[in-house]
């Protein structure tokens, strides 16, 4: 089933399994993400605010919602943004010459590789993967899951009100533009004396809002 949500394309994974890791996988967004009502609600919010910059040669327009808070010049990391309680990020890495072009969807064969090669970066964190086409932008991602902060490169901010978290929840995205791989990690950070039913309700109310801004980003060479 495709379905197009304010520029998000998602088609639903095939319930049998598929016979050749050469076939070409579906299209279809983190179950987070893809709150159909949400997303045509915030998709209809113009009170978003917008920022511009350019990044190893790359022009890049990032829309967040209002009242976050957008920060620049921690090392490692081009651009973060944060909503107001800190528990909710998005963060982009600078950008690097891309190994291929993501133009065409891959197969799950390529899927498995991109998951394999992150998993590393992350202390043999791995999870669900997939790819959606977003606002006419191929994107690869990888869903982390939930687990410890220490997993996450260090040089991901710890705002004040989300002090002492005791762990979070990584999605991360990659697509390219031009000669350029542009990467978005996501992530929600869960406050000590949190539950496993507050986890989950923090990823439905912020999956819609990550989509958004995969939606309205734009990339130039």
């Amino acid at each position: 089933m495709r379905e197009r949500i304010q520029g998000v394309v998602g088609v639903e994974m095939n319930s049998s399994p598929h016979k050749n890791v050469s076939d070409t996988a579906p299209l279809n967004l983190p179950k987070e993400f893809a709150n159909t009502i949400r997303h045509r609600e915030l998709a209809a919010d113009a009170t978003w605010e917008e920022t511009r910059i350019t990044a190893s040669a790359l022009n890049v327009r990032i829309a967040y919602p209002k009242g976050w808070l957008s920060v620049s010049g921690i090392p490692g990391v081009t651009m973060t943004l944060s909503s107001p309680d800190g528990a909710f990020l998005a963060m982009l890495a600078p950008p690097i010459p891309a190994p291929m072009q993501l133009t065409k969807p891959g197969t799950f064969a390529d899927l498995q590789a991109y998951a394999e090669a992150l998993s590393g970066k992350f202390g043999g964190r791995t999870g669900r993967v997939g790819q959606a086409r977003i606002a006419g932008r191929l994107w690869v991602w990888l869903d982390l899951g939930d687990g410890l902060v220490s997993a996450v490169n260090p040089s991901v901010p710890n705002p004040s009100s989300a002090a002492s978290p005791i762990g979070n929840r990584v999605w991360i995205f990659t697509s390219s533009a031009g000669q350029h791989q542009v990467t978005l990690m996501f992530m929600i950070l869960h406050g000590s004396g949190s539950t496993r039913d507050g986890w989950d309700a923090q990823a439905a109310q912020a999956g819609p809002m990550f989509a958004q801004i995969l939606a309205r980003i734009g990339l130039e060479p």
